[in-house]
């Protein structure tokens, strides 16, 4: 049987419109699929992924979904992502913080597929919002990396509890209306003085990690590359206890 891509009516999972076995509609994901896939892929799923896409459309079965393996479901990827911001592209705010700072800024990207098909970034950002014109400051929003050759990224294997932990903290903050530290760049070159209601970028994130891994203070001057020497470190022993689960 020839394929069918999903957008043209096949299954979500075999791209293919079989007569023996009926299509059902899955209102998540705006696709037809399967059933016998879900059910598959709830058991023998080939990756984590096809089994989270299977998870999010048990919802169709009557039966209660079987668990994916615990060992394959412990550690998910928390992506630190710093902006190399040198070169036509950097801003003002990019030149100033270079004074100290080889990396500019610094994002905390939730992996996919867990709270949104596309993980939400985390951070503090001086860039206007294209609705309200006023600067972002704390937030959590889908951001493209059309760059990847501008970003270092490094992979923090946390567990899901862990990643549960930082998500509602990052939500609740992205709640507050917390202003970008403007004061704290300063601060970081000179004065050593900082806005103790506002965050900037690399000080928000290590706020973030604080909340599981990392010993709470003198975050505000915590500028991206000495925040980056932190995530390098703590990278390696998150690593180190992943594979030794």
């Amino acid at each position: 049987m020839a394929k069918l891509h999903p957008t043209d009516g096949g299954c979500w999972f075999c791209h293919k419109d079989d007569e023996d076995k009926p299509l059902v509609l899955d209102t998540e994901f705006d696709t037809f699929v399967h059933i016998e896939y879900v059910k598959h892929n709830l058991k023998n799923a080939p990756d984590f992924d096809t089994f989270r896409e299977a998870e999010i459309m048990s919802y169709l079965l009557e039966s209660d979904k079987p668990k994916w393996k615990e060992q394959q479901m412990e550690y998910l990827p928390l992506e630190i992502k710093f902006y190399i911001g040198d070169g036509p592209w950097a801003t003002t705010v990019d030149k100033v913080i270079r004074l100290r700072s080889d990396k500019t800024h610094v994002e905390a990207k939730f992996p996919d597929r867990i709270y949104e098909l596309v993980g939400r970034s985390f951070s503090s950002s001086i860039r206007k919002d294209i609705s309200s014109g006023k600067s972002e400051g704390v937030r959590l929003k889908n951001i493209m990396y059309s760059h990847p050759e501008r970003w270092v990224t490094y992979i923090l294997w946390v567990t899901r509890e862990e990643l549960d932990v930082m998500y509602r903290v990052a939500m609740v903050m992205n709640r507050l209306d917390i202003k970008y530290d403007k004061r704290a760049i300063l601060g970081f070159l000179i004065t050593g003085r900082h806005n103790p209601r506002a965050y900037f970028c690399s000080e928000v994130v290590y706020a973030l990690l604080a909340t599981c891994f990392l010993f709470p203070g003198m975050n505000h001057k915590m500028h991206p590359d000495a925040l980056e020497k932190v995530v390098k470190k703590l990278a390696d022993v998150l690593l180190d206890r992943k594979m030794a689960a």
